[in-house]
């Protein structure tokens, strides 16, 4: 599959602000709770999941409209 410029740029983008995104929230479980929080892991860590995969969504979503902008090209959804 050959990929052209924009679908290059895209794809290193979304993958850029996924990155930040997982290691904020693994930063976060790891140096920011206290005590009691770590010792009810079972219940903040899928709470780190519920905000994380919303906004990897979110900035896939972003950074493609950003794009069809930038090319004026492409739809917002494929």
């Amino acid at each position: 599959m050959k990929m052209n410029f924009r679908q290059i740029t895209e794809l290193l983008l979304t993958t850029g602000i996924m990155a930040l995104i997982m290691s904020g929230m693994m930063m976060t479980y790891h140096f920011g709770f206290n005590e009691t929080m770590l010792k009810m892991w079972k219940q903040t860590y899928p709470v780190a999941w519920a905000v994380a995969i919303p906004g990897i969504m979110t900035a896939k979503k972003i950074v493609r409209f950003l794009m069809g902008i930038l090319f004026k090209s492409a739809p917002l959804n494929h």
